[in-house]
C-alpha cells in the first residue's frame, strides 16, 4: 500500500463534493432509510423513493427550502463520513507500519491522520446538528483524537531530532486544545456564574469575607476540617460548604476540565516555541530559509481558521522535505 506523506486537510478537500451535489439537488432522490420522510404527507421509506423536484411541485408537500436543506444535510453527512474513514484508514495503516518496525514512516502517517481528524473536528463545528455530532462522535471527541495523535507525533519527532516537524505537531496540539476551550466557553461561563451565585450566599453569623477566599480556605483545609472535632458553632458552616460542593460537583468538574484544556494549550505553545528555537539555533545554510519562514508562519498563525492552519502545516512540511 502506497500513501503519499502529505499532511493536512483543507476545507475545499472536505467539501469538494458539496457543490456538485447541490447543483443537482433538485434532480436527486432523497435517501429513504436515512431521512424517513420528506414531509408529513410524503413518506419516504425503504420500499419507495421520492424525487425532490416532483415533491416540490405537489401542493402541500415539502417546501423547496426544506427539500434543499435535506440534500445539504445528506451531502454534509457523506462528506464527514468519508473524511473520518480516510483518517481512520491512515491511522490503521500507520499502526501496521509501526508494528512492522517502520517507526519513522509510521509517525509521518500518524501525523497525516491527526491532521485529517483535526480537519473533521473543525468541520463538525460548522454543523447545525446538535453539539456538532456525527453518528456516535462529536467535535470534542474528534479534537481529542487529534490532540493525542499530534502529541504522540511531536514526541516521536523530538526523539528523532526532527525539531522542525515537532514544532508543527505541537502547534497543532495547541490549536486543537484552544478550539476545545473555545467550544466549551459558553457552558463554562454558565457554570462559573452558577458557582459564584451559590458561593455569595454567606451563612448567618459568618463574616462577609470574599467568596473566593472562602473557597480557597475550605479547599486548603478540607482534610483538617474533616478530621478535627467540630465546635458547635461551626457545624452549620461546614455542613453548608459540603452541601455547596456536593450540589455543584458537576460544575466544578467541568470548570476544572476547562482550565486543564487551557493549560494544555499553553504548554503545547511553549513546547512549539522551544522546538523551533532548537531547530533554527545552529542553521546557517541559505537553503533553510524557505522552511524556516514556512514554519514561522505556522507558529504565528492563530486558532480561528483550522483549515488554513492545516494548509500552512502542509506547506511547511513540504518545505522541510525539500531542504533535505
Amino acid at each position: 500500500m502506497q500513501v503519499e506523506v502529505r499532511s493536512g486537510m483543507t476545507k475545499s478537500s472536505l467539501c469538494s463534493g458539496t457543490e456538485s451535489w447541490q447543483e443537482k439537488k433538485c434532480h436527486r432522490t432523497v435517501p429513504e432509510a436515512e431521512h424517513g420522510v420528506v414531509s408529513d404527507e410524503v413518506p419516504v421509506n425503504g420500499s419507495s423513493s421520492v424525487n425532490v423536484s416532483k415533491a416540490l411541485k405537489q401542493p402541500g408537500k415539502a417546501s423547496s427550502k426544506n427539500a434543499c436543506s435535506l440534500v445539504r444535510e445528506n451531502s454534509f453527512s457523506l462528506t464527514v463520513t468519508n473524511a473520518l474513514n480516510d483518517a481512520k484508514g491512515l491511522r490503521i495503516y500507520a499502526d501496521r507500519l509501526k508494528s512492522s518496525g517502520f517507526v519513522f514512516e509510521s509517525n509521518e502517517i500518524y501525523f497525516q491522520a491527526a491532521l485529517k481528524f483535526l480537519g473533521v473536528a473543525a468541520l463538525l463545528e460548522t454543523s447545525n446538528s446538535e453539539s456538532g455530532r456525527h453518528g456516535d462522535m462529536n467535535q470534542m471527541q474528534v479534537y481529542s483524537i487529534a490532540t493525542k495523535l499530534c502529541e504522540m507525533c511531536a514526541q516521536e519527532y523530538e526523539k528523532c531530532q526532527e525539531m522542525a516537524a515537532a514544532t508543527l505537531a505541537y502547534k497543532c496540539v495547541e490549536v486543537a486544545y484552544i478550539r476545545v476551550v473555545f467550544c466549551k466557553h459558553s457552558s463554562s461561563s454558565r457554570d462559573l456564574k452558577e458557582l459564584q451565585a451559590t458561593l455569595q450566599m454567606v451563612p448567618q453569623g459568618e463574616s462577609p469575607s470574599s467568596p473566593v477566599s472562602d473557597v480557597d480556605n475550605n479547599l486548603n483545609n478540607q482534610a483538617i476540617v474533616d478530621k478535627a472535632p467540630l465546635a458547635k458553632g461551626n457545624v452549620s458552616h461546614v455542613a453548608g460548604t459540603h452541601a455547596v460542593v456536593a450540589r455543584n460537583c458537576p460544575s466544578f468538574r467541568r470548570l476544572l476540565d476547562f482550565t486543564q484544556d487551557a493549560s494544555f494549550a499553553m504548554e503545547a505553545s511553549r513546547k512549539s516555541q522551544t522546538c523551533f528555537i532548537a531547530a533554527t539555533s545552529s542553521l546557517e545554510d541559505p537553503q533553510n530559509i524557505e522552511w524556516i519562514a514556512s514554519v514561522k508562519k505556522v507558529i504565528d498563525f492563530g486558532f480561528q481558521d483550522v483549515d488554513e492552519l492545516i494548509s500552512l502545516v502542509q506547506q511547511a512540511t513540504q518545505a522541510i522535505s525539500r531542504s533535505g
